[in-house]
């Protein structure tokens, strides 16, 4: 089963959901466990990754976005209808009311298998 982890990057920040402790989901076989508490980690550099891909989002607002991914911002327990694919795409709901003028950009990574290797997302 491929899982794509999802991420958000503004052009003073690259974070996203990641396991309660800091880390990105995939880069350990552990990670991103069903009930694992999660919080808003640093990605910086992922996007940088030769299998991510960026879709910008023109008019999402750039600060909502950073103030959602305050690092280390409790954001629940891992679960099918709480996971990085919802928690970005809830941001960018949140967020996209309001005009911006800095580039908002979704990141991934192609899927590998569940808690093996790299996990990633495609442009979202």
């Amino acid at each position: 089963m491929q899982i794509d982890h999802h991420w958000l990057k503004t052009p003073n920040v690259e974070r996203g959901m990641g396991p309660k402790g800091g880390g990105v989901p995939g880069h350990n076989s552990s990670e991103g466990m069903p009930g694992m508490p999660t919080t808003i980690n640093d990605h910086t550099g992922e996007s940088e990754g030769p299998d991510s891909t960026c879709k910008p989002l023109p008019g999402v607002d750039a600060d909502c976005i950073e103030q959602e991914l305050k690092l280390g911002r409790e954001t629940g327990r891992w679960t099918p209808g709480n996971n990085c694919q919802t928690y970005a795409h809830d941001v960018i709901e949140k967020c996209d009311d309001v005009p911006d003028e800095i580039p908002v950009e979704v990141n991934g990574h192609s899927g590998q298998e569940q808690g093996t290797g790299h996990e990633g997302a495609g442009a979202y």
